[in-house]
């Protein structure tokens, strides 16, 4: 099968793409990864083909970043300011990916990809989703945390049944986020669907939950055909898995270290997060391996 997967983000959101690629791959099929430019080096030396999607990503770019993990509006930032404005561009692109230079036997799109069901409704090319928190299936019944209403997730402890409040508030305050993608869906002639933050997003067939039931189980108002897979991993570069061989000599010089580290983008925003964690991991007299980055505001 030709199988094209896809995402828009970081590489949170896509080394476990990789994963799922190199095993499709090994098991015989052809995995295309229709993805942000920027990744193109880290894939084709994978033996990976690779087609780039637009928005590409500037990994670099620390007023993004802090616009995104924004407490308050983060989330609406990168929807409306990032990923929206060039929802034609993606579309445009994702569509080459799955008809070019052949027809694409299926598709697997992460949420961020707004245009990938769009162009799975246009081709009518079969399609499974995946998610990587159970944050993703925003349950009634495992109410998440949202970050600008801390106070309502511990009112849902005090009373049973306030997950569906929350629900609520959630759909009522993003309800004008997603309208570039209904002028989208009206100008193909497709009808306007369901929510695409919440519901849209979520393949009926399958949707892959790539997490371990440590984090979250099954709940009634998840997606109908969803499997807890597990993680997949992968953890390279460009399929250099080594260390630096001064951390590989701290690593085993002495008893496993704690391990502090953000994702590869909310690390150009930490904050405090590293003198934080340097201080406990003082306290608890361990040693330690903080990931820092390469931004030079993390450095001690």
């Amino acid at each position: 099968m030709r199988i094209i997967l896809s995402n828009i983000g970081t590489l949170g959101d896509i080394n476990p793409l990789i994963a799922l690629a190199l095993e499709l791959k090994r098991r015989g099929h052809t995995p295309v990864m229709a993805l942000p430019n920027v990744y193109r080096a880290r894939l084709e030396p994978l033996g990976l083909e690779f087609h780039a999607i637009r928005p590409d990503i500037d990994p670099t770019n620390n007023v993004l970043v802090e616009m995104v993990y924004d407490i308050k509006h983060g989330t609406e930032h990168g929807l409306r300011n990032f990923l929206f404005p060039s929802l034609r561009q993606t579309y445009d692109d994702f569509l080459d990916a799955a008809a070019k230079p052949v027809r694409a036997d299926l598709l697997l799109l992460g949420e961020l990809n707004y245009a990938g069901p769009i162009v799975a409704g246009v081709t009518e090319i079969p399609w499974a989703s995946y998610v990587l928190a159970p944050l993703s299936f925003f349950s009634a019944f495992d109410p998440p945390v949202l970050p600008p209403y801390p106070r309502l997730a511990k009112a849902d402890k005090k009373l049973p049944g306030f997950g569906r409040v929350i629900k609520r508030v959630a759909r009522f305050v993003s309800r004008r986020w997603p309208e570039p993608i209904y002028d989208l869906r009206r100008e193909l002639g497709l009808p306007r669907g369901t929510n695409p933050l919440f519901d849209a997003k979520h393949s009926p067939s399958l949707v892959l939950a790539l997490f371990s039931r440590v984090l979250g189980i099954e709940q009634k108002d998840w997606p109908p055909n969803t499997v807890i897979a597990g993680f997949a991993y992968y953890d390279a570069d460009a399929g250099n898995a080594k260390l630096p061989p001064h951390l590989e000599e701290f690593v085993s010089g002495g008893a496993p270290p704690i391990v502090f580290t953000l994702g590869s983008a909310a690390v150009l925003a930490a904050g405090d997060f590293y003198e934080v964690s340097a201080k406990a991991a003082m306290e608890l007299g361990t040693r330690a391996v903080l990931l820092i980055g390469t931004d030079p505001r993390n450095k001690p």
